[in-house]
């Protein structure tokens, strides 16, 4: 009887012993959040990269450790590029959102050199695949990419000395209603502006709402309080009906507010190419992708745009 409890205490031990050493260790989580917003970015050199951000409940996790990464690309229905994941960074703030915190992670990737004879591409509900190294797929909704290849260089006959945007609430979520920006002549000539383009089609600068301001607005008045303002100029009420072109005497501050073709579009950053003559001949200065606003939260308003990814390792 002895021996037979002896045997079967040893073999209790082999096998418990077996199963902690064949034993899986404990899983890790990490939830991803995504969110799809507009990328408008000019592309002036091969070094230039586009910043996208996720958020992630881990400060340190697998998916956000850049030696992890394999390869990556972004695509739409009609194409797809290749890109360089050149970092991972983790950002200053933590953004709340249902009850959790989470650390927002800026992802930069390099786009794939076009050549000289593009000068814009576009993806349309534009999505990321990064590849890892255990070759683990992280796909998502990135959102709409209008990528201008062209050269910035300064203008030796405008400038700026303002720029930044006016926030109204877009169907429940503040967004970015107009922009005011201020311009300088460099030199004792007329410059007359005949457009500025911000580069994708989910939305425009209504140049035919334009008005010069004779002091800023607040970055909170309402697009409708800023043009009913009597002190305020018309653009094209000044210059005709026929026209909507500006001409520049001396330094001007320009209210333009923003027309969306879309009923909500995420359009915080973007370049700004404005056209313009100086008699016969015309010239075009590129004001580099701005940062108009920035979120310090996700709002709940969003929930329906907001994609949770859980991975386990």
């Amino acid at each position: 009887m002895k021996r037979l409890a002896m045997v079967l205490i040893i073999g209790f031990f082999i096998v418990a012993g077996t199963l902690l050493l064949f034993a899986s260790p404990p899983q890790k989580t990490v939830s991803i959040l995504t969110v799809p917003q507009d990328y408008a970015r000019l592309i002036a050199s091969d070094e230039e990269t586009i910043g996208i951000v996720i958020y992630a409940d881990q400060e340190d996790s697998f998916l956000t450790d850049l030696a992890n990464i394999e390869n990556a690309y972004i695509y739409d229905n009609d194409k797809e590029m290749i890109v360089t994941i050149k970092s991972i960074a983790v950002m200053d703030n933590q953004i709340p959102y249902k009850s959790k915190l989470y650390y927002a992670f800026r992802i930069d990737f390099q786009p794939l050199d076009m050549g000289n004879n593009t000068t814009q591409i576009s993806f349309r509900d534009a999505t990321i695949e990064i590849t890892y190294t255990n070759t683990y797929k992280l796909t998502f909704n990135i959102g709409n990419i209008d990528l201008i290849y062209d050269k910035l260089e300064d203008s030796d006959y405008l400038d700026m000395f303002r720029l930044y945007g006016v926030i109204n609430p877009i169907d429940g979520v503040d967004s970015l209603a107009g922009i005011v920006i201020g311009l300088s002549i460099r030199q004792k000539t007329s410059i007359t502006i005949t457009d500025m383009t911000i580069f994708t089609p989910d939305a425009e600068l209504d140049w035919n709402e334009a008005i010069i301001v004779e002091s800023a607005p607040l970055q909170k008045d309402t697009v409708a309080s800023i043009l009913e303002n009597e002190n305020y100029q018309n653009i094209v009420n000044s210059y005709g009906e026929d026209t909507n072109d500006l001409s520049l005497l001396s330094d001007s501050l320009i209210f333009i507010p923003i027309q969306y073709f879309n009923d909500l579009t995420y359009l915080y950053r973007f370049p700004i190419m404005i056209s313009y003559m100086i008699g016969e001949n015309s010239y075009k200065y590129y004001i580099d992708d701005f940062l108009f606003r920035s979120f310090d939260m996700l709002p709940e308003v969003l929930a329906d745009d907001i994609v949770e990814i859980v991975y386990r390792y």
